[in-house]
């Protein structure tokens, strides 16, 4: 009973008065101050963890760690394959758990724990009841720090086993092991457990399981307690503290508020950065504009240095929307060349022998995303590349293509054979095509490229995009042309 009022004046951040502690440890809701004196009293009158300052109140009397006096209180592993709408209305449950005790590995166990009786399974796996599963690891749990890779849904399946079982379920406190990673090794965000165990254990081999899993969680957190204790954190609530430390920017230097990032639309475009002088320092592209712009108000890590430069001079964002990520592309470059920032490492792409020539001709049908409205058109963006030119055509399906596709189709035939433009002009325009045959070739896989070799017109170029544009896969993936658009006639 003592480990679970330590537990909740945990909980309560070090102390709690009597009555609180009596109505959620002992379920006494009408106790008076008198009557939780009463029964908290024998209990911890010899409690060195605990002291009572007279007005009743109970302080919680902090325990050193490892380096102090050797003792460190325990920690429980834990982690399931469940997803949380899973085990919102299981009626079983599968989990792992390791018992670390004073923070050194202890007991690993797989269980498969059912609301009725036991049946056979899996040999990795305990069959157990939750009476059975909660009388095993019930003290145990109360008593550890909670630590796991995915704590909400490990929170959620102890919580969804102690409601079955009746039972009150308070951990001591609780540390999501990604965020403890992320602060101790000055990660820019939280990492994957593959990649963490493999920059933590070079020499080591992952093995993909639930129980092997969580073996090699509980070597990275053992690493990791070795890490803390460097840094002055001797206990599970230190680490809870730090693993909890808020990874945002202030947003007080800024002409704009944090609402403002979070409401960026999720579509292509550009962003660009200015300080307080007005003068644009960094100019970007995003195929997500929201998630892109987040990524720049987290704290940095030291080594990055361009991150801690663009927020300590950042003043005003400005963001354009596009219809493609490649529309975004060609833009960024387009104001890179204008404004020449400080602080973008490659201002120019340059027309170097990358992309293969022939992979720099077609004719490409992009499809567009698709308007909020259900009844919008659909849209495509024609782009007609050649070594030398870009030009594209936007077109909305709900009209016919008619002569704005004929106009261009006619530009496109007369500038594949052009030639005789300025240096400068050559210059801009082969690093336009340079972005766009990567970014084409990059995607290909959904959409659609019509070699104009193949064609023996304009005229027969011009039949098979209108063949492609009534083609609804265009929308899903990516549309070939293996056969003559039109038969001929007989």
């Amino acid at each position: 009973m003592r480990d679970k009022i330590h537990a909740f004046l945990l909980q309560c951040g070090g102390q709690a008065s009597s009555v609180a502690i009596a109505r959620s440890v002992f379920h006494l809701r009408h106790a008076s101050v008198l009557q939780a004196e009463k029964i908290l009293m024998p209990l911890l009158r010899d409690d060195a963890r605990v002291r009572n300052d007279g007005l009743g109140n109970w302080h919680l009397v902090p325990v050193n760690g490892a380096a102090g006096n050797g003792v460190r209180l325990s920690a429980c592993l834990i982690e399931t394959p469940m997803r949380l709408v899973e085990i919102k209305q299981a009626r079983s449950m599968v989990l792992s758990l390791c018992f670390m005790p004073q923070g050194e590995i202890g007991e690993i166990a797989a269980y498969h724990v059912r609301a009725g009786h036991t049946t056979a399974t899996e040999a990795e796996f305990s069959e157990k009841t939750v009476s059975e599963f909660w009388q095993l690891w019930s003290e145990r749990l109360q008593q550890a720090a909670l630590v796991s890779w995915n704590l909400r849904t490990a929170l959620l399946a102890l919580q969804r086993l102690a409601a079955m079982n009746r039972q009150p379920f308070l951990p001591m406190t609780t540390i999501a092991l990604p965020k403890l990673a992320q602060h101790l090794l000055q990660l820019p965000r939280a990492p994957k457990l593959p990649a963490l165990y493999a920059r933590l254990f070079a020499d080591r081999t992952w093995h993909d399981g639930l129980v092997d899993g969580l073996k090699a969680e509980s070597e990275i957190l053992t690493e990791l307690l070795k890490r803390g204790e460097a840094q002055g954190l001797r206990t599970w609530e230190q680490l809870a503290a730090y693993a909890r430390q808020n990874t945002r920017v202030n947003f007080g230097s800024y002409d704009f508020d944090e609402r403002f990032v979070e409401q960026l639309p999720e579509a292509p475009g550009v962003y660009l950065m200015k300080n307080a002088k007005g003068k644009v320092i960094y100019v970007g592209k995003a195929a997500n504009l929201r998630k892109r712009v987040q990524n720049y108000f987290r704290q940095p890590t030291p080594e990055d240095l361009k991150l801690q430069r663009q927020q300590a001079e950042l003043k005003t964002l400005h963001y354009e929307i596009h219809d493609t990520e490649l529309e975004a592309l060609l833009r960024e470059q387009a104001l890179i060349r204008r404004f020449k920032p400080a602080l973008n490492r490659q201002r120019l792409i340059h027309a170097e022998k990358a992309t293969q020539p022939q992979k720099k001709s077609g004719i490409f049908i992009v499809p567009l995303r698709q308007e909020s409205a259900a009844t919008a058109p659909q849209r495509v963006m024609i782009y007609f590349l050649m070594p030398h030119k870009l030009i594209r055509l936007a077109l909305a399906l709900r009209r016919k293509p008619g002569k704005r596709l004929q106009k261009m189709l006619a530009a496109f035939w007369q500038m594949r054979s052009a030639a005789g433009r300025s240096e400068k002009e050559a210059r801009f325009e082969r690093e336009h095509v340079e972005i766009a045959a990567r970014w084409l070739q990059q995607n290909r896989h959904w959409i659609s490229r019509i070699d104009p070799d193949d064609c023996a017109d304009e005229q027969d170029a011009e039949k098979r995009i209108r063949a492609l544009l009534h083609a609804p896969e265009i929308f899903e993936s990516s549309v070939r042309l293996l056969s003559p658009v039109v038969p001929e006639k007989g």
